[in-house]
């Protein structure tokens, strides 16, 4: 099996009378590809993306402590779901971060696995309770809207 080109080597092509560079695909892909941030920045720039970025803060947080747990615990989707008494395409959807849970949904997790949420929802511009506490939650997410800023830490 030949190998990989390591960076850029020359070919020698029937049709040209000078080799042609090959570019290794690695190092052309690490140079395209942009942090999670630089990516999310940019996304972020349209109202409608940031907009519903600060509703899911909550989602995004449970997403965060349910795949860690479940890292932890070596669990699949499918053995959490269990724990939960809820069917795996439940857990992939939590997961996703894409939904804010309900109520009864997080009280399920917090009863089951042993998970504490405190959400604290705060007049615009002021700072609340688990924004101050928050350096010692696992999983924290922010969110504003119009009225209120949201600040969700998971322990």
């Amino acid at each position: 099996m030949p190998s990989r080109p390591s960076s850029i080597q020359c070919r020698a092509d029937s049709a040209a009378s000078e080799p042609e560079p090959v570019v290794d695909n690695t190092s052309v892909i690490s140079m395209a590809l942009r942090s999670g941030r630089e990516v999310l920045k940019e996304h972020l720039k349209d109202p409608a993306v940031r907009d519903r970025w600060k509703r899911t803060a909550l989602a995004r947080a449970v997403a965060l402590r349910l795949v860690a747990y479940r890292a932890e615990h070596e669990l699949s989707q499918t053995a959490l779901a269990r724990l939960l008494e809820m069917k795996q395409p439940a857990v992939a959807r939590l997961e996703g971060g894409d939904r804010n849970p309900t109520w009864e949904t997080l009280a399920r997790i917090s009863r089951a696995l042993g998970m504490e949420f405190v959400i604290d929802i705060v007049p615009k511009g002021r700072r609340g309770l688990v924004e101050r506490l928050a350096t010692t939650a696992v999983a924290v997410e922010t969110g504003s809207g119009q009225y209120a800023d949201l600040v969700v830490a998971v322990a």
